[in-house]
């Protein structure tokens, strides 16, 4: 969220508090300007960096099913209660309701 501009406040709340004080960053990701922001606000970090045992999009499968608005329901349904199904996400647009040429 400090790259979609909250740096500012950020910025100003820290000038507000002590110099002594506990500072914790946690990213999933760190892009370099907030690198270089959390380096002028943090004394002696440490940084923990966990490597995934597999790329993530390794352990995605993404599938796109053409399915009439009608059948939706019972596809999903037959997707869910498929054996060895993990839980994921189901996207379902709602049908256009503009006019067609």
């Amino acid at each position: 969220m400090l790259d979609m501009g909250f740096l500012p406040d950020v910025r100003y709340i820290i000038s507000k508090l002590p110099e002594r004080r506990q500072t914790l960053l946690f990213s999933a990701t760190i892009p370099e300007t907030i690198e270089r922001f959390a380096a002028t606000i943090l004394h002696d970090p440490v940084r923990l960096r966990i490597a995934p045992v597999r790329e993530t999009t390794e352990l995605i499968e993404h599938s796109v099913f053409f399915v009439p608005q009608k059948q939706k329901d019972a596809t999903i349904g037959q997707f869910a209660e498929e054996p060895g199904q993990s839980p994921g996400r189901w996207f379902l647009p709602a049908p256009s309701t503009e006019p067609t040429a």
